[in-house]
């Protein structure tokens, strides 16, 4: 029977590894802390992303490899880790071999290995090709970059009608107002002349009439106001019971007209005054 040392599974152990990250697309790398990051093994992933063969890799260092990542870059890499007690670290890097071929974006997982006096012996690697990642982020970022301005363009245009309909409304209640005022004026001027009941009373289901046309006018207005989060409020103190009864008043004779029956239970004290906005009041 053959009798395997410890070595000998310790190597197979490491072999079968190895095998299994090139098979993952995953690269390792050690390189040599002390001689500006010069490589002293990589397997054939690694390589691949490199876009150089192993042999050619193990003649150069990181920073040769890896413009992006210069001598002062790794070295100060190596001082941060000996300070970190863990010793561990991860980057993302640009690979460009030359500037006629792609980038390749990298993600690296590292250990600074050290020796008895606590100083740097090796750097263990995995590197993994994110490229596809990064290209998929770029353009999220991208699209998510195009649909605000969208709604911020949407958003404006928005805006913009609403204040042409404010202005249309604002217009259009100014041109069905005068007309109304003058009639309410007209009929309160004929009110107070006529002395005939019959005619008072077609005079004041005028001065009504007006009244309540004004009121839902103002309500449209209103409507408008709120969609546009400009309606307030202005409360005052009004007495209640005259200001319930002028409503009734009011409704009362569209109510007749609908042969309808309007009653009204006030019972509200002579002297309450309360402190409201008429105007919602009545709507």
């Amino acid at each position: 029977m053959t009798k395997i040392s410890d070595n000998e599974t310790s190597d197979e152990l490491i072999h079968q590894i190895l095998n299994l990250l090139d098979k993952q697309g995953v690269g390792f790398e050690i390189t040599d802390p002390n001689n500006n990051g010069k490589y002293l093994y990589v397997n054939e992933t690694a390589a691949k992303q490199s876009g150089l063969s192993k042999n050619q890799m193990l003649s150069l260092s990181v920073p040769e490899v890896n413009p992006e990542f210069s001598a002062e870059k790794y070295n100060g890499l190596m001082q941060d880790l000996l300070r970190n007690e863990h010793r561990n670290f991860q980057i993302k890097t640009v690979h460009q071999l030359t500037p006629s071929e792609p980038k390749t974006s990298l993600l690296i997982n590292g250990y600074l290995e050290t020796d008895s006096d606590d100083q740097p012996k090796r750097l263990l690697a995995l590197t993994q090709n994110i490229s596809e990642l990064t290209e998929a982020q770029r353009l999220l970022a991208e699209q998510k970059e195009k649909l605000e301005e969208t709604v911020v363009k949407r958003t404006a245009e928005v805006h913009e009608l609403l204040q042409i309909k404010e202005q249309f409304i604002a217009n259009l209640s100014h041109e069905i107002r005068t007309p109304l005022h003058a009639i309410l004026a007209m009929a309160e001027s004929l009110e107070n002349e006529v002395i005939d009941l019959k005619t008072k009373a077609k005079t004041t289901l005028i001065k009504k009439s007006s009244e309540s046309l004004l009121h839902l006018l103002d309500s449209f207005l209103d409507a408008s106001k709120l969609e546009a989060n400009k309606l307030s409020l202005n409360p005052k103190e009004i007495h209640l019971r005259s200001t319930l009864q002028s409503i009734f008043d009011e409704d009362a004779i569209l109510a007749e007209k609908k042969n309808l029956i309007l009653t009204l239970n006030n019972n509200i004290s002579s002297d309450f005054y309360a402190m409201a906005d008429e105007s919602r009041v009545r709507q």
